[in-house]
């Protein structure tokens, strides 16, 4: 954190798209030096109008939060990544106590480790909304009382919701500033607390590309995804719950939102004609 860094600022470490291209060809042959992993997909969006998605950062980087609680659980009642069996998942009681957190406290009710066919503890990724409860409500001194890096912790999972919430307001110029400070310095105590010992790109982001994306834009939660994420998630169930999977999948599923749609215009059924025998 000690260095500064901007998307549209050369000498601040900033790349053209030329220059992210030509790295991204090189990486190839030098996957060490060069980090670019693609080319841009648009090449004549310039990069200042790039702005990042809160909802996806926000939920990676809470994944990292909530993955080191898991991870400390874990090794509490001695469970390795591999060859875990339902037998030890049942006499888990660190695992158990937080799988009962989610259920009494959060209200995810359908929430659970399980045990894959390859011997892994495996659960599935929370949501936006469940993030956020979980977080706000979580009780580290019951879940992981000794964790060396407990107060760490706690104000980690205190900090990131409050931070995530000035996201989503009108700010100053000045306030972004503070903004970009405060988020600095959660992220140093995420390194100081040894969740990890390199941040992700997503906490860089955070600290660094985001206030620079609302000093440039504003309130960059218009530009949140959270809505496509729904009707996506909307979608995949419609598909996996439906029974004619030989027809079309996108025509059924254009077919259904267009029938929603007038439906929500409280338009009615034509009623269909049965010929008498």
């Amino acid at each position: 954190m000690s260095k500064s860094w901007s998307m549209i600022d050369t000498n601040m470490g900033a790349r053209t798209i030329e220059e992210i291209i030509q790295c991204s060809n090189k990486r190839a042959n030098d996957p060490l030096k060069y980090n670019c992993v693609e080319e841009p997909v648009f090449r004549s969006v310039p990069i200042y109008k790039v702005i990042p998605d809160t909802l996806h950062l926000c939920l990676r980087i809470s994944d990292q939060l909530v993955g080191h609680i898991i991870s400390y659980l874990r090794k509490m009642d001695n469970i390795g990544k591999c060859s875990v069996t339902k037998k030890k998942l049942l006499t888990s009681k660190h695992i158990h106590r937080f799988e009962n957190f989610i259920h009494d406290v959060v209200g995810i009710y359908d929430w659970k480790f399980y045990v894959s066919k390859d011997g892994k503890l495996e659960y599935r990724s929370f949501r936006g909304p469940e993030h956020r409860k979980l977080l706000e409500n979580i009780d580290l001194d019951i879940l992981i009382p000794s964790h060396p890096k407990l107060l760490e912790l706690k104000k980690l999972c205190r900090d990131f919701p409050l931070l995530m919430s000035e996201m989503d307001k009108h700010l100053s110029e000045v306030q972004v500033v503070h903004l970009q400070t405060s988020a600095k310095k959660w992220v140093d105590l995420y390194y100081q607390a040894n969740c990890s010992t390199d941040i992700t790109p997503y906490m860089h982001v955070l600290a660094f590309h985001l206030p620079e994306a609302m000093k440039l834009h504003g309130n960059v939660s218009h530009f949140c995804q959270q809505s496509l994420e729904k009707v996506n998630d909307l979608v995949t169930k419609w598909y996996h719950r439906s029974t004619n999977f030989g027809r079309n999948a996108m025509g059924q599923i254009m077919a259904k939102q267009y029938r929603l749609h007038l439906l929500a215009d409280r338009c009615t059924r034509k009623k269909k004609l049965v010929n008498s025998v």
